[in-house]
């Protein structure tokens, strides 16, 4: 790969890990917008926050598995225009139920994103820059932490809820672009091998059950029984 193409590479995955990033915090400002645009309540609205987290937690190893065996730029491809499009979902939802579900479908895509993402750049840099590759995705990884809730209160103030998902959108076809552009399809899939569904069932359910009871404990207490039943599960 010549030299102008693998910080393309890492442009194109960059922006990836960054918008995803940042949709896992930019929504926790417009919470009470939420309930008032919606007339619900703040117990129900906040699952539009835990429903692509708990998602993005619980489907990431099963993104990265999914990877290995059909290919690491398809699943970044597939995940990138998921999220752009449920991102389209969410800001056009109809109602808090619709926007919890778009919510997951969001998650999805972000968890097929972060899984893979970090891989793309490794086979674009030559070795002595992997770590240089590496550690400059992880500095996305902190900006799009930092940038959430800022991003999230401008847009909230100036336009309106809506915008909080609808700025995904170009972001989404300009990072679709430039891993289209930059990064060579790999061939170094391995479709023959078996995907453990059982396993990545249970994975996924033992995941949401701890993460769930880690974070409604302190709200239901600790002796709750939809604690105990969670933790126990």
């Amino acid at each position: 790969m010549n030299e102008g193409r693998k910080w393309w590479a890492l442009a194109a995955v960059g922006t990836g890990v960054l918008v995803s990033t940042i949709d896992g915090s930019i929504v926790n400002i417009a919470l009470n917008t939420l309930v008032q645009a919606f007339a619900s309540n703040l117990n129900v609205v906040e699952w539009v926050v835990l429903g692509y987290l708990l998602t993005l937690v619980c489907t990431l190893l099963i993104m990265g598995r999914l990877g290995d065996m059909y290919g690491k730029r398809r699943t970044y491809l597939i995940g990138f225009a998921l999220f752009t499009i449920a991102s389209l979902l969410c800001a056009t939802a109809p109602s808090i139920v619709a926007l919890i579900g778009f919510r997951v479908l969001q998650g999805i895509g972000a968890a097929m994103i972060q899984a893979v993402g970090p891989a793309l750049p490794v086979t674009a840099f030559p070795a002595r820059e992997r770590g240089m590759a590496l550690g400059a995705i992880g500095s996305f990884v902190a900006a799009g932490i930092l940038i959430g809730p800022a991003l999230g209160g401008v847009l909230l103030q100036y336009i309106g809820w809506e915008a909080i998902f609808f700025v995904n959108l170009p972001i989404g076809v300009l990072g679709w672009w430039l891993t289209i552009r930059s990064i060579s399809p790999d061939h170094t899939t391995r479709p023959g091998q078996r995907f453990d569904l059982i396993g990545a069932v249970l994975m996924a359910v033992t995941l949401f059950c701890l993460l769930l009871g880690l974070t409604e404990g302190p709200l239901w207490g600790w002796s709750d029984s939809r604690v105990i039943g969670l933790f126990a599960t």
